[in-house]
């Protein structure tokens, strides 16, 4: 019995060392452990979702850059849209002032006498050496005249720069106080005090034009802007009595007087 035990032992030692050599060999090799599988769980979403994540940015980027691609059109097309109405401005007050140039001269322009004719050529060679410069003179000076007139206009009615249009008005009325654009100065001077509503200077000029160029072709202008102030200022009947005479003239004013008479009075 005793010689037995020893070996007994021996061969329970060696059976359970088969045993567990045959479980890790029959263990499958690709069967992951618990944290594995977790680590798998975790990493298979972020696989997933990257390609989609990636693409949704190029496509902003695409995005983004056709809208800068619209802004710098849109831009383009608001300059040119300025540079237009800037011609239309400028185009709008050449040809106002041409207008006061054309009218100007009808009305002081004076008759030829019955019968008289001068052919251009009398007009100016046949005239004596200090005639044609006195001419000459005479046209710089107009020149001069306009051009310093239409700087101003050009600050008030383009530039809205009313308080530079109104210091360079009264200049041209003091370098030019009869010139051809005397009484549209003037006017104009009125229109825009009028319009900041500094009634007291607005009456002041109107009723200067009026005192000055009675005929002048801003006078019945003059006169419904001078009713219109003073009306404002509480003058009822005079106001009442320049409406009516404005009212049955032939200028363009008079429909703006029967408004204001059937409005007000």
């Amino acid at each position: 019995m005793m010689s037995k035990l020893p070996v007994a032992v021996a061969l329970w030692a060696a059976a359970s060392f088969v045993l567990a050599q045959v479980e890790v060999v029959d263990r499958p090799v690709s069967e992951p452990t618990s944290e594995q599988a977790q680590d798998s769980a975790i990493e298979r979403p972020v696989a997933q979702t990257a390609a989609p994540a990636s693409n949704n940015i190029a496509e902003l980027f695409y995005q983004i850059q056709l809208m800068q691609q619209e802004l710098m059109e849109l831009r383009g097309q608001v300059d040119e849209q300025n540079h237009l109405i800037k011609q239309l401005k400028q185009q709008r007050l050449d040809d106002y002032v041409d207008l006061d140039r054309r009218i100007a001269e009808l009305g002081q322009a004076a008759p030829a006498p019955a019968g008289a004719t001068r052919s251009p050529a009398a007009s100016s060679s046949s005239l004596p050496v200090a005639s044609q410069q006195a001419a000459q003179a005479g046209q710089a000076d107009s020149a001069s005249e306009m051009a310093h007139y239409k700087s101003a206009t050009k600050l008030i009615l383009v530039e809205k720069n009313y308080d530079a249009g109104v210091a360079r008005l009264q200049e041209h009325l003091t370098l030019y106080p009869k010139g051809r654009y005397a009484g549209n100065s003037m006017y104009w001077l009125g229109e825009v005090h009028l319009a900041k509503s500094e009634l007291p200077e607005a009456r002041q000029w109107f009723e200067r034009l009026l005192a000055e160029f009675p005929l002048h072709s801003k006078a019945n202008d003059a006169k419904y802007k001078l009713a219109t102030v003073l009306h404002q200022q509480g003058d009822d009947s005079q106001a009442k009595a320049l409406l009516q005479e404005v009212s049955i003239s032939n200028s363009s004013a008079a429909k703006l007087a029967q408004n204001y008479l059937r409005e007000n009075f």
